[in-house]
């Protein structure tokens, strides 16, 4: 078996040394890790993020206690040799594919996995985080979407009330002063009429043609202290055997 030193790049720690730092986070022995390798990790990110994929890559039962470690273990007088022993040899195997996902981790700069883990549990929760958020965007801008259309909806004119509004009712003379059809109105809405006299009853319907007030009076006037959402409007005057007169008015 050859013997080896750390093999420490210049640049960045090499598979082994990987490894190997798996082995001692998965044995709790971090801190007898040489220390030119211990001084790396702590500065450098891309080796965390590559420690870690392989860390959660490898499987708790690979490792037990009671074997020795080709390197841990060794006595002080032996060499340091080549701790690529099985299933050592197959962390370091595992390493070269979990490389391809260091780009997705940001670690801690602690040596303990369970910092690095919840520093990976957090980074996740920030994108999660981020995706809430652009979803909580799309869904804002759908129901400002869908309350755009809905108003709209409010505004669409109902074509069986449309054909009689100033329609001429020939058995009555009665005049409709306001609101003026077609017209924006304030609110309260004040309804008035001439040339009639009797009891009328005054009925005001939204585009969809539903009943929202009725009201009957013998005076030529009648308000309204209902407050109505921004819409198209119809209101009647009738009696209690004939329609008399259909106008419209807007509420925005």
């Amino acid at each position: 078996m050859k013997t080896s030193k750390i093999l420490l790049r210049p640049d960045h720690l090499m598979e082994e040394d990987i490894a190997l730092y798996v082995d001692a986070l998965k044995l709790d022995r971090v801190g007898e890790l040489p220390a030119k390798l211990l001084k790396h990790v702590e500065g450098c990110d891309d080796c965390k993020a590559k420690i870690l994929a392989l860390h959660e890559m490898m499987p708790n039962e690979m490792y037990n206690t009671e074997t020795k470690h080709p390197y841990f273990d060794r006595t002080k007088q032996e060499p340091v040799v080549h701790y690529l022993f099985t299933p050592y040899r197959v962390a370091a195997a595992v390493a070269g594919v979990a490389l391809l996902g260091a780009g997705y981790y940001y670690i801690a700069t602690s040596h303990s996995p369970q910092t690095i883990a919840s520093r990976q549990t957090q980074t996740q929760s920030t994108l999660s985080d981020q995706e809430i958020r652009k979803e909580n965007g799309k869904s804002q801008t759908a129901d400002k979407s869908s309350t755009k259309d809905l108003l709209a909806a409010n505004f669409e004119p109902s074509s069986n009330l449309e054909d009689l509004v100033q329609n001429e009712f020939r058995s009555t003379s009665i005049e409709a002063l306001s609101p003026v059809v077609g017209k924006v109105v304030s609110q309260p809405i004040t309804f008035k009429w001439k040339n009639y006299e009797g009891q009328i009853t005054l009925k005001v319907l939204t585009n969809k043609e539903i009943n929202i007030f009725t009201s009957s009076t013998e005076a030529s006037s009648l308000t309204m202290k209902k407050s109505l959402s921004p819409g198209l409007y119809y209101w009647k005057l009738e009696t209690e055997d004939e329609l008399l007169f259909v106008g419209k008015f807007i509420v925005k």
